[in-house]
């Protein structure tokens, strides 16, 4: 259910922190926000990939901004949690 599949994102996220955490970046979720998406998300003829894709999405596509930024020495933005009901944007800090 629901909550298996809120499980199954918290580790997916904790896996990307543990592959970047040289470079000191951590991920902050608004839970509700998360949950709503993977409402949305949840299909029980695909079990988690729906979820596990759209992590993959998001926090990927933010630590590869964020690490590009550091490469090339870009002006540092804070990046925020975005909260829109829909898709929850975590924060790298």
């Amino acid at each position: 259910g629901v909550e298996e599949l809120l499980r199954i994102a918290k580790l997916e996220i904790g896996y990307i922190e543990e592959r970047v955490k040289g470079h000191k970046l951590r991920f902050a979720l608004d839970e509700k926000v998360l949950r709503n998406k993977i409402v949305e998300l949840a299909d029980p003829h695909f079990g988690a990939r729906p979820v596990k894709r759209f992590i993959e999405e998001v926090c990927e596509g933010m630590v590869a901004k964020a690490l590009m930024r550091e490469k090339f020495q870009l002006p540092s933005t804070k990046l925020q949690t975005i909260h829109n009901d829909q898709i929850p944007i975590p924060k790298l800090f």
